[in-house]
């Protein structure tokens, strides 16, 4: 059995090289007229699929390169290439930076997802596996896509988060059977530990006289809480009801160490 394994953060998952042609700049920035997609190996509905989702919109060469791509990967074709873009302007072009342009596709083998499996750090996992892998919306058995991993692994940090596990982090490990053309995705997870609000910092200007020892006051009530951004949002939305709306839109929150079970939240008033 081949396997090949690949252990990356999915905004690092391997690029195919693209190849383009010297008729028109890198840099130049194009409304796409016409797209044709030559492939052996890709099915008429999915290059239409492919098409649609681009023709009419505006690109560099570089970029719709590699949002065809992507496009190609959210359906499984993991190892896709795409290469010689050609572009040529139409006869009748709406706009003066109409152009056409053809790609040929290799599409290669549509992988499937065979399975997830759960790793922590440090012990067990704090959420059964039910509940964990219920955050990952996509089935074992379905097109592998690892835009709805990306999502998944989002909602893993707001589940953790939710609980008072600010420094959740998780890197996805992905192993592929080219024999079966499945993947086997392991997600390897640093819980962190619980964390509870600690001290109000202030910087900046308050929005009028009295603001900042109204917060302070008001800060109280969540200092020594259990960590929860959604209660932390809320918190600002209440407090900031009566500021101009300009300054309460500006305002924002940064986290700074505190203790090890606590951190600091700084609110700079713009």
């Amino acid at each position: 059995m081949r396997i090949r394994i690949f252990i990356a953060l999915f905004a690092l998952l391997p690029v195919a090289a693209v190849a383009q042609s010297q008729s028109a700049p890198p840099s130049g920035v194009y409304r796409v007229h016409k797209l044709t997609l030559k492939s052996t190996d890709l099915s008429r509905p999915m290059r239409q699929n492919i098409v649609h989702a681009f023709q009419g919109r505006t690109y560099n060469v570089d970029e719709l390169s590699e949002r065809v791509r992507l496009k190609l990967r959210e359906s499984g074709y993991e190892f896709a290439e795409v290469n010689d873009v050609k572009i040529t302007r139409p006869r009748h072009a709406q706009y003066t930076c109409d152009a056409d342009f053809t790609f040929e596709i290799h599409a290669r083998d549509q992988y499937r997802l065979s399975g997830i499996t759960f790793t922590a750090d440090p012990g067990g996992t704090v959420f059964p596996f039910a509940q964990l892998r219920t955050q990952i919306p996509l089935e074992d058995g379905a097109v592998f896509n690892t835009i709805v991993i990306g999502k998944g692994i989002e909602n893993l940090k707001n589940l953790y988060a939710d609980d008072g596990y600010a420094n959740f982090g998780a890197i996805p490990k992905l192993q592929y059977d080219n024999r079966r053309h499945v993947v086997s995705l392991t997600i390897d997870m640093d819980q962190g530990r619980l964390v509870s609000f600690g001290k109000l910092l202030l910087e900046g200007v308050e929005p009028r006289a009295g603001v900042a020892r109204q917060l302070q006051a008001s800060w109280i009530e969540l200092e020594g809480r259990c960590y929860n951004p959604q209660l932390l949002k809320d918190w600002l939305k209440e407090n900031s009801a009566s500021w101009p709306s300009d300054t309460a839109a500006q305002a924002h929150i940064q986290y700074l160490d505190g203790s090890p079970s606590a951190f600091n939240v700084m609110l700079h008033f713009q």
